[in-house]
């Protein structure tokens, strides 16, 4: 995969978070005992740890610290299309990370909006923009899909710190050993959120897990009128009961969008991807 994200911006702080992590990878592999003793201190300090993310350190919750940061591709697109004082919406934003990517690209004098149903994921999230002063990030714990709505349902899959939590039914998540629950969450539509703040935005990127065509028919006002940069992934497997992928690129395609890249991982017999796509 390409690493579009890959000079540091500042000098010598990239290094500095390469060396914790050289440190951190060698206490945890010779000196286990000592590695666990000082992870259990940091953890009661409750202190973030520096983690490199598209060339330039972020704070970053100590249980998220040696996760991988899955979507290069989604990561250089932000950075390429995003311009200071943009307006970027984060649907299915889960930790974070490709807000507080936008969040740099935009500015103080930008917006980003991270739409987030997951309790487990919001407190990641607040906690990320509380380290990292991100002022002009908004989180918004809530669905989006076609329409508002006081409540849904909406199943977390074990404590709710992960990528398969979905509006959508998923199939594998009900053999899932971590178990699942189902809870009611408050949703929204993009048109109207858009309606009611005012923010019309520049690029959209959706993640929600089989539900990305429904937050397409939420938003079809944004996408015939301001003509957002999107970013979608797709999840054919995981699609509600009767719904196609094709149902979705040809939504997109009536008004007037085109892939212009993409980047797909074989998943099942079939193309779970990530997709620009750019109004003509």
């Amino acid at each position: 995969m390409n690493r579009g994200c890959a000079a540091p911006t500042r000098s010598g702080v990239g290094s500095r978070c390469e060396m914790f992590g050289a440190v951190n990878s060698g206490l945890k592999r010779y000196t286990p005992g000592l590695h666990q003793f000082l992870k259990r201190g940091v953890k009661r300090t409750g202190l973030p740890l520096p983690k490199m993310l598209c060339g330039r350190p972020i704070w970053t919750h100590l249980q998220l610290w040696d996760r991988v940061v899955w979507g290069d591709s989604v990561l250089r697109w932000i950075t390429e299309h995003l311009r200071p004082g943009d307006v970027f919406f984060d649907v299915g934003a889960h930790h974070g990370w490709m807000s507080m990517v936008a969040a740099h690209r935009t500015g103080r004098n930008g917006r980003v909006v991270a739409f987030e149903p997951s309790p487990s994921s919001i407190d990641f999230l607040l906690y990320h923009k509380r380290m990292n002063r991100l002022t002009q990030m908004e989180i918004v714990p809530k669905a989006v899909t076609r329409v508002d709505a006081a409540a849904i349902p909406f199943t977390l899959v074990g404590s709710g710190d992960a990528v398969m939590n979905s509006l959508v039914e998923i199939e594998e998540v009900k053999s899932d050993p971590r178990g699942s629950t189902v809870i009611q969450v408050e949703a929204v539509a993009l048109d109207s959120y858009s309606q009611q703040t005012g923010l019309v935005p520049a690029m959209i990127k959706i993640d929600t897990e089989g539900a990305e065509l429904w937050v397409c028919q939420g938003a079809r006002r944004l996408l015939a009128n301001s003509r957002p940069a999107l970013i979608i992934a797709t999840h054919p497997t995981w699609l509600p009961e009767g719904q196609k992928i094709e149902d979705l690129f040809a939504l997109l395609s009536g008004y007037g969008y085109r892939i212009v890249a993409s980047e797909t991982l074989r998943y099942k017999d079939t193309d779970f991807g990530d997709y620009l796509c750019l109004a003509e």
